[in-house]
Parts: C-alpha cells; sequence; structure tokens
C-alpha cells in the first residue's frame, strides 16, 4: 500500500474512472463531477492536495484535498487544508473502497495528513456522522487528541418503515396535517391552476427562474432582518458552476420540483438524487404567494414522489429549520475537523475573536485570494 499526491490537474483528469468506481455507491457531491467542476470554477490561486492510496495496481482511496490560499492581513497568506468541493457540498469525506481494508486505507490517509502535508490549518468541513467512514473519524481523532466540532444538524426522513405515503401521512402531527390542509383548501377556492412538476432535464432558463426567485427571498428575509441570509445565485461564479453541472451534465442525477399558479413557478426544489436517497439542495418561494405556503405543498408532492419511485430516504441535508423537522423521523450530524497548526494560523484566529468583526477593515479579515 502506498500514498502519493496528485496535484496537476490533468492527472486529476486521469482519476475519474477509479474516481466513480469507489464513489458509484455514494452520494452525487462525492461523485468527479460534482469535484472535477468545482474545482474548475473555485480552484484558482489555490493547491491541488489529492492523496491518492494504492494496493498494488488499484487505486483503493482517495482524500479529495486542496489548499486555500487565504489572505491574512497585508503581507501574511494562510494555508488552510480543506475538502474539494468546500463551502457548496453539504457533506464531505475520504473515499474509500468498501473491503476489509476499509480502516487500513483510512488510517494511511489520515496520518499521511499530518506527517507529510504543509499546512498552516485545518478545516475539514461537513463530515456527517452517517458517512460510510464516520466510525474511523471519531476512532482516530481521538486517538491523536484531535476534535470533532459539531456544526450542522440534518434532518431527513426515513421512508422504508412505510407501506405507502398514506402510512406515512397517518403519523404526521394533527396540527401539521390540518395546516396543509388548511392550505390545499385556499389554493382551491383562489381559482388558479395548480400543476406540480418534477423534471430531469433541467435548462438555463430553469436556472435563471429559480435563480429570481431564490434572490428575491432572501432580499425579503434580509429585510426582515433574519441572520445568515444569502443566495449562491447573487454570487455570478457559483451561478455559472451550478449552471453548468444542473444543466450539462448526468440528468439521472438532478430533480428539479416545480409548484406553478396557472403555468408560472412559485416554488421550488433542487434535489440532487443517488441510486435510494433524494437530497433536498435548495429551495425557495415568491414571497407574492406566502399566504399559500407553496414550500410546504411542494414538499407534500415531493414525499409522495419519492414513495413512487421507491427511495428510500429525503435528505433536507444541513440545518434544522423548524419546517424541515415537522416532516422529518431521522436526523444526522455534520462534524467539523479543525486544527491551528501554525503560530500565524493561532494569531489569525486570536486577532478575529478579539477585534469585533463590525471594527476589522475589510483589507483586515480573513479573505481567499481574489
Amino acid at each position: 500500500m502506498n500514498i502519493r499526491i496528485v496535484s496537476d490537474e490533468r492527472e486529476f483528469l486521469s482519476l475519474k474512472d477509479d474516481w466513480n468506481r469507489i464513489t458509484q455507491d455514494l452520494i452525487p457531491f462525492q461523485r468527479f463531477e460534482w469535484i472535477h467542476l468545482w474545482w474548475k470554477y473555485f480552484g484558482k490561486d489555490n493547491d491541488l492536495q489529492i492523496l491518492i492510496v494504492k494496493e498494488g495496481d488499484t487505486i483503493s482511496g482517495i482524500a479529495p484535498l486542496f489548499i486555500k490560499n487565504m489572505r491574512f492581513l497585508k503581507f501574511l497568506t494562510i494555508r488552510k487544508l480543506c475538502f474539494l468541493g468546500d463551502g457548496i457540498a453539504p457533506y464531505s469525506d475520504f473515499l474509500i473502497q468498501q473491503n476489509q481494508n476499509r480502516e487500513q486505507v483510512f488510517q494511511s490517509l489520515f496520518q499521511f495528513i499530518f506527517i507529510h502535508l504543509s499546512f498552516d490549518m485545518v478545516g475539514l468541513s461537513n463530515i456527517n456522522s452517517h458517512n460510510p467512514h464516520f466510525d474511523l473519524w471519531q476512532k482516530y481523532t481521538d486517538l491523536t487528541n484531535l476534535k470533532l466540532e459539531l456544526t450542522y444538524q440534518c434532518p431527513k426522513i426515513c421512508l422504508s418503515g412505510y407501506t405507502s405515503y398514506k402510512d406515512y401521512f397517518s403519523q404526521l402531527s394533527k396540527n401539521h396535517k390540518q395546516s396543509l390542509k388548511f392550505r390545499q383548501n385556499k389554493v382551491m377556492k383562489s381559482g388558479v391552476d395548480v400543476e406540480y412538476v418534477f423534471k430531469r432535464d433541467i435548462t438555463e432558463e430553469d436556472m435563471e427562474t429559480i435563480a429570481t426567485i431564490h434572490v428575491k427571498r432572501q432580499k425579503f428575509l434580509h429585510q426582515k432582518n433574519v441572520p445568515g441570509r444569502f443566495s449562491y445565485f447573487a454570487d455570478t461564479k457559483k451561478m455559472a458552476f451550478l449552471k453548468d453541472y444542473f444543466c450539462r451534465c448526468n440528468h439521472e442525477s438532478k430533480i428539479l420540483a416545480y409548484m406553478k399558479f396557472d403555468g408560472s413557478p412559485i416554488s421550488y426544489i433542487l434535489l440532487m438524487a443517488s441510486k435510494n436517497t433524494l437530497f433536498y439542495w435548495n429551495t425557495a418561494f415568491d414571497n407574492d404567494y406566502a399566504f399559500f405556503a407553496p414550500t410546504k405543498l411542494l414538499i407534500h408532492e415531493l414525499v409522495k414522489y419519492a414513495f413512487e419511485n421507491n427511495f428510500t430516504y429525503l435528505d433536507f441535508l444541513r440545518g434544522s429549520d423548524s419546517y424541515k423537522l415537522q416532516w422529518s423521523n431521522d436526523m444526522s450530524v455534520n462534524y467539523q475537523l479543525t486544527l491551528r497548526k501554525t503560530l500565524t494560523a493561532r494569531l489569525s484566529y486570536l486577532y478575529k475573536s478579539v477585534v469585533p468583526e463590525f471594527l476589522l477593515p475589510k483589507k483586515l479579515k480573513i479573505q481567499p485570494l481574489e
């Protein structure tokens, strides 16, 4: 068993077949198409540090890593080790062939990082408690006195315990069912033509439509002083990445659900799909139709769709929002492994901890190189 570092774009591209062989039963966010496209858009000024484990002539493990070069103050650069996909992918992990050598491969990758890679700090985020190797993350962080910090709860619906949608619906809370019925009646009385659409052939026009809805919704929430509001679609580079992925890559792994009033979308859910799981990646509704609770009605149809198409899970991903919890019956948790290795990293953390954010001049904040 040997490990080498892939730091070259051409060699990264050559990993496609082995990468997808190892991840064939994993989530779309860990497949080569998502990760490589992400690097194409967001890799500038950063350094590939993909670790490859070979047993004989076969690749049996991949650590999809890179160094994010971050500027601190005016003259210092901090090298932060991250997972590829950082900032957009909801879950990340080592990619390891599931066999009797799984732990040996994991241990080799884990130790190689801290012995051979050069960085100022580690920020390996979105390590999910339902990942296939989470037990090993727990074991080897404990053995090395490192700590996994809880960052997000991730609610989901496990559908396998129910014989049908009707069976699942019967166990929802009385208040939730009454609220759903109330909104359905309001829609019916409005006299509009209601349509629910599930499509895999997502177009650029679709992406522009949902971007408009999402940005409008986030601006509304921001004006209401709801903290932490942002939109991927308001960022030119992220919008280009999302268009490229959702409109051009394999249609089988993506689904766009619409709720339409008289032919016009008023709510959407953008999903990823694996063999047995739907991933609820992004959603919004038009504020002009808030009274109808369109997202609630669309989720209702989405759960039906999941049953009809034999999915086992509907994963709401990061964030324990109340609208997610009222549908969910299962939960996982995201963790982050953080280490400030060098004095520069520790000083930057101390500086930002002591000085209030609003007092920091923009040029003194830690920022990705641009």
